[in-house]
C-alpha cells in the first residue's frame, strides 16, 4: 500500500502502545480497548472513563441500529469501539486498520469478549478501502483521519461504500493552524471548514456537528499531569510535552476536537 506511510504508523503504535494501555486503563474495569482522547465530562476522573463517554455520544448520534446492520470501522486500532457496539448492539462489524499489528490485537480483543464471530478484521487503507461499493450500514472512524495524508480521497471512499441514506461518524482533532502543532510528522489535522466542504462535495449530509474540544485538551493535559509526575520515561515526557502543546493551541482557538455525523444522500 503507497498511499501512506505504514511503517511509521506501525513503529509509532509499537513505540507507544504500552503506555497508553496503561494511560487508558481502570484500576478496577481494566483497559477499554481504545486510544483516543475521550470526552471529560466534569463526572470524568480517568481516560478510561472519557473514552466511554466519547463512545456513548457518538452511538447515540448513530441509533436506532437495528438487528443486522452491518457496520464499518475504519482505523479500527485496538478494536474496542467494533467490539463494544457488538456487546451492545445487535450488529456485526468490520474492523479495517492498515497497521496489521493493531489488527492482531484487535482480533484477538475481540475473541477474549466472544465477538469473535460477529466482527471481520480486514487489513486495509482507507484511502483506498477493500470493498464494494454501497457495502455498508454505517460506519465509524473515531480519531483515524488526522493519520490521513490525502483527506480527499478518504472522503470520496467513505461516501462509496455506505449504502444511500446511511449514516457515518467521523471524530477527530481538528485545527485551524497547523504550525502552532509541534508534533507533526504522521500528523495532517485539517479544519472544520475543510471537512464540510469534502463532505459536500462527496455527497454527504452533515446531520449533526458536536464540537467538544473545551472537554478534551484540557482536561486530559490535567490528567497525564498527574499521571506522569512519578515517571522519568521518554513516553511519559514526550505524551506530557504533546498534551502541553494542544492545550494550549486549543485554548487559543485553533484547534478542536468534532464530531460530524454524516449521512449519504440518497439518489
Amino acid at each position: 500500500m503507497k498511499d501512506t506511510n505504514v511503517d511509521t504508523i506501525n513503529d509509532f503504535y509499537n513505540w507507544s502502545r504500552e503506555y497508553w494501555v496503561d494511560f487508558s486503563s481502570d484500576p478496577h474495569l481494566g483497559f477499554g480497548g481504545t486510544l483516543n482522547f475521550g470526552c471529560w465530562d466534569p463526572d470524568i476522573h480517568n481516560l478510561y472513563a472519557a473514552q466511554r463517554r466519547l463512545f456513548e455520544i457518538f452511538t447515540q448520534m448513530l441509533v436506532p441500529l437495528s438487528s443486522g446492520e452491518r457496520g464499518l470501522e475504519i482505523g479500527c486500532g485496538m478494536g474496542g469501539n467494533s467490539t463494544r457496539l457488538c456487546q451492545e448492539y445487535p450488529v456485526s462489524m468490520v474492523a479495517m486498520d492498515i497497521s496489521p499489528y493493531q489488527l492482531e490485537y484487535a482480533r484477538n480483543r475481540a475473541q477474549s469478549c466472544g465477538c469473535g464471530e460477529r466482527i471481520q478484521h480486514v487489513h486495509g487503507s482507507a484511502l483506498a478501502m477493500p470493498f464494494s461499493s454501497d457495502s455498508f450500514d454505517f460506519s465509524i472512524c473515531i480519531e483515524s483521519t488526522f493519520h490521513y495524508h490525502d483527506l480527499p480521497s478518504f472522503v470520496a471512499e467513505q461516501a462509496r461504500i455506505l449504502k444511500p441514506g446511511a449514516k457515518g461518524i467521523i471524530a477527530d482533532i481538528t485545527c485551524e493552524d497547523n504550525s502552532k502543532v509541534r508534533f507533526r510528522r504522521g500528523n495532517f489535522f485539517y479544519s472544520v471548514a475543510t471537512m464540510e466542504r469534502l463532505l459536500q462535495q462527496n455527497g454527504l449530509e452533515l446531520l449533526e456537528l458536536k464540537r467538544i474540544g473545551p472537554r478534551v485538551f484540557s482536561p486530559i493535559y490535567q490528567f497525564s499531569q498527574a499521571y506522569n509526575a512519578d515517571k522519568r520515561s521518554k513516553l511519559a515526557k514526550y505524551w506530557s510535552l504533546v498534551f502541553s502543546n494542544y492545550a494550549s493551541v486549543a485554548d487559543a482557538g485553533l484547534m478542536g476536537y468534532d464530531i460530524f455525523c454524516i449521512r449519504k444522500v440518497a439518489t
